[in-house]
Order: C-alpha cells, then structure tokens, then sequence
C-alpha cells in the first residue's frame, strides 16, 4: 500500500492502483474514497497522480505478499 503524507489536510492518503497492460494508464482500486486524483472513466476511475505507476507497483508488491502469505 502506498501511503503519502497529505499536505492540505495532514491525512494519511491510502492508494491501491492497477496498471492497464501496457497502456499507460492506471486504474484506481480505493472502493468509496475518491481524491482529487481520481478521473472518472465509465464505472471506474482512472489515477491521474503523479506517482500513479510507483503506486501501481505498490499495490502489486503488497498484492504478491497477500497470496503468498507473507
């Protein structure tokens, strides 16, 4: 999981992004919280963060652990 300290209201931000096979683009995976890097795309939403594909790395990595059982 991807944490980055929020400037503007010192929250903890939790993101979990997918990358889309060699496009480019990133799907954002946090159900029910939606941050001003969120774009909507059809029934999902699209991470537009700057970081999106480190996030998307993350979100892998803590994926692997998860089935792995680590």
């Amino acid at each position: 999981m991807f944490t980055e300290k929020n400037s503007s209201t010192e929250e903890n931000v939790n993101c979990r992004a997918k990358a889309i096979g060699g496009t480019g683009l990133v799907d954002c995976l946090c159900e029910g919280t939606i941050c001003q890097y969120a774009m909507p795309f059809g029934y999902s939403h699209l991470c537009n963060h700057p970081e999106k594909h480190t996030i998307a790395d993350s979100s892998k990595a803590d994926s692997n652990k998860t089935e792995s059982g680590q």
